[in-house]
């Protein structure tokens, strides 16, 4: 999307968990307030080093000369990075599901006089970026990355994915965005202790391994949003020993590695599995889709098995980070200890 100067970020979590599948509107971030963050670091954010850094990414190489001290993030997950290593970003792209686009599990971490909270919902406006002054820019979920890096590399540094966008596990975002601010020590100690929480769960929870799960969302009426097959949705429930629902298997999509595919009304049983996670965009999606007939005869109605999330929860389901994985389990803990017994 090219309008003016203006480049589609997007949050993709939010694209396409909101607007479904074939529909990429552009995701914008507001003009920054008059109040935006200054130069200087907090007390207390953590040097790494040594500097510079050269680091090889999806979209070629980028040279890191000093400590970031003005970092925006603008991919889907970079924020929960670096909150997680204990850097605080001047700027990062809101999300969807609160009022103030800060995400429930950086309650605490994200302190909007400090971070300037962008706009989920409109394109990112190039001026408006400089004006921040980074010295860092992260867009690892960008979906259109390759057409405006080399605008945002003018600006700052920027830094984009491994191996695709949608494709970076969280494991590798976290990685990538310590290497930048050098700090990857840090990262692994994250890591480890990430894993070493989510392996516990299972290990008190030994029933789940095997479990069957789907998740879907209503984004209009009359159709469900799936997602199916291999992703980084797939890879967080194969860690907690769960099994994408056998009816959701073959389901892949053509477009981005973690695009959903609607489902129409006469195909929701397809969900039928263990675990049923259903969103909506609105009360009225969510009690359509409660009242259809085949989910009513799910058997994880009757189960208590079937759970009603809001719109933050699938978005960290769609888009995993070092910070919201752990969120969502616990989020899902009651439901998942009845699946497992």
């Amino acid at each position: 999307m090219r309008v003016r100067q203006v480049i589609g970020t997007a949050l993709v979590t939010v694209l396409v968990l909101i607007a479904g599948p074939g529909a990429l509107p552009g995701c914008a971030s507001e003009a920054p307030p008059a109040t935006s963050p200054e130069a200087s670091p907090e007390p207390g954010q953590p040097v790494g080093g040594p500097f510079p850094v050269t680091m090889a990414h999806g979209l070629g190489g980028t040279t890191v000369p000093r400590q970031p001290r003005r970092i925006v993030a603008i991919g889907g997950n970079d924020a929960d990075a670096l909150y997680a290593l204990g850097v605080t970003p001047v700027a990062v792209l809101g999300g969807r599901g609160t009022a103030d686009g800060i995400p429930p599990w950086l309650r605490g971490r994200l302190d909007p006089k400090q971070t300037a909270v962008l706009s989920s919902t409109e394109a990112v406006n190039l001026e408006h970026l400089a004006a921040l002054r980074p010295d860092l820019i992260l867009a690892g979920s960008v979906p259109n990355i390759a057409d405006e890096y080399a605008k945002l590399s003018r600006i700052a540094p920027t830094v984009t994915y491994a191996r695709g966008v949608l494709t970076d596990s969280w494991q590798e975002r976290l990685r990538l965005a310590a290497k930048a601010v050098g700090l990857e020590p840090r990262a692994e100690q994250l890591i480890t202790d990430t894993q070493r929480r989510i392996t516990g769960f299972l290990g008190s929870h030994p029933g789940l391994e095997g479990k069957t799960i789907s998740i879907a969302w209503a984004n209009q009426p009359g159709s469900l949003a799936v997602v199916g097959g291999d992703n980084n949705t797939t890879d967080l429930l194969r860690a907690l020993g769960l099994r994408v629902a056998p009816g959701l298997r073959d389901i892949n999509s053509n477009t981005l590695p973690n695009a959903a595919t609607s489902l129409s009304p006469e195909q929701w049983s397809r969900l039928d599995a263990d675990v049923v996670l259903v969103g909506a965009n609105s009360p009225d999606l969510a009690a359509a889709v409660r009242d259809s007939p085949l989910v009513r005869a799910l058997p994880a109605i009757a189960r208590g098995t079937y759970q009603e999330v809001d719109i933050s929860l699938l978005s960290a389901l769609r888009v995993p980070s070092v910070l919201n994985v752990t969120w969502v389990v616990d989020q899902i803990t009651p439901t998942l200890t009845r699946a497992a017994t």
